[in-house]
């Protein structure tokens, strides 16, 4: 597409930006997503197929993985997994690309989705899909992902293109002019939410699958704190995530109720009461950080973003997997998870989550042994390795 072509895109980027920046409903990015409807593509229940393609094994599947890949990182985790489960992987890490730049340059590659650092992202990919001639083409995230990289990455030879995203999809900060025109190319759309399955259809999408949230045994893992580490961590009741307002006034509802809370995640300069205590320190962490401010927490909350409509997220496995106490809004999708009141704890209202935190730390011996529970039934079932597994596998299968 040529630069004025792209002008009327842009303009659509603009308000996609500006409706990001004021944070307005998810459910508004459908009218976006239709404009940008990819011309052509189909909505099919299965995959595309294509005659030739004979079933591939997963150790001989030779992976091309596109995606922010730095170590600690849920896409780092996963393609630890790929080259756990398959004979022959290559990376491309688009965190090299598009992560620590200046403000303008992180402006137009990351929210408007043009310039140099875009531009060099599709040509690196193009360079080692011709050489390396995948046979699975793993995009995550692929908001910088030309259409025509596709196209030509198909020419090539890639038999199979798959898009993954871990997170809410209809989310105006989740999509790009970029995505939605390529979304209908990509044989499978993959998403870890249910919710974003007929929103997808609509958009063109060929093929679909839902996989599960998994975690890293190397990171989600019991840690056992330092006198200092608990010095920092330690608390009756943590929290790990993101600012949002309904979150901030909870959490100093719970502090105001004499309990010793900490909170970690992004966003909270952006919290009503920054300098507050409770959320001064509150920082982005990541690998052994992380897993470790989930140990040092007797209840770890698991608070659902009503910004993007979640029914799970990362936190609903991995507080598990660390040997954390779960505590989570009960929901159908985390009561399949974990066996409520043996693996992990929920409640629908806040009396109800006051009263099972108050239970709980007076009686550590239950606490620990539903902890426990959940932990081995996250080692048994949810790791990103046996995630990736039945998923290829299944598409493998049915191709």
């Amino acid at each position: 597409m040529s630069a004025w072509q792209e002008i009327p895109w842009l303009g659509l980027e603009l308000a996609r930006w500006t409706a990001v920046r004021l944070r307005l409903p998810y459910r508004f990015s459908a009218l976006y997503g239709s404009l940008l409807r990819p011309s052509g593509s189909s909505i099919t229940n299965g995959m595309g197929r294509r005659e030739g393609d004979g079933h591939v094994n997963l150790s001989s599947l030779k992976v091309l993985v596109v995606g922010q890949q730095e170590e600690g990182s849920t896409g780092g985790s996963r393609l630890k997994a790929f080259r756990t489960l398959c004979g022959s992987v290559e990376r491309l890490n688009a965190s090299a690309y598009i992560q620590g730049l200046p403000w303008l340059e992180h402006l137009q590659s990351n929210h408007f989705y043009i310039g140099e650092r875009v531009k060099s992202l599709n040509l690196e990919l193009l360079k080692k899909a011709e050489g390396f001639s995948p046979q699975l083409l793993w995009v995550e995230k692929g908001l910088h992902i030309w259409p025509e990289t596709l196209k030509q990455i198909r020419q090539i030879g890639c038999p199979l293109l798959v898009h993954f995203s871990p997170d809410n999809q209809r989310v105006f900060a989740n999509q790009s002019r970029h995505y939605l025109r390529a979304l209908g190319l990509y044989d499978l759309q993959v998403t870890t939410k249910s919710q974003d399955m007929t929103w997808l259809r609509q958009c063109g999408a060929r093929g679909l699958r839902l996989m599960g949230k998994g975690f890293d045994p190397e990171i989600h893992r019991p840690i056992i704190l330092s006198a200092e580490e608990q010095k920092r961590f330690g608390c009756e009741v943590g929290f790990v995530g993101h600012w949002e307002p309904w979150r901030e006034r909870l959490l100093l509802q719970i502090l105001e109720k004499g309990y010793s809370v900490k909170v970690w995640g992004g966003g909270w300069r952006c919290a009503h009461l920054r300098r507050h205590p409770l959320f001064s320190g509150a920082v982005h962490l990541v690998g052994q950080e992380y897993a470790k401010a989930i140990c040092g927490a007797k209840v770890s909350l698991c608070l659902l973003s009503r910004w993007f409509g979640d029914l799970t997220t990362a936190r609903s496995v991995e507080i598990p997997a660390c040997g954390g106490f779960l505590l989570a809004e009960r929901n159908e999708e985390h009561k399949a998870l974990f066996r409520e009141g043996g693996e992990a704890e929920y409640y629908s209202s806040i009396p109800e989550m006051f009263q099972k935190i108050d239970y709980y730390l007076r009686r550590e011996e239950e606490r620990r042994a539903i902890a426990q529970a959940g932990h081995r039934r996250c080692v048994e079932k949810y790791s990103n390795s046996l995630r990736l597994k039945e998923l290829l596998s299944r598409i493998l299968e049915e191709r």
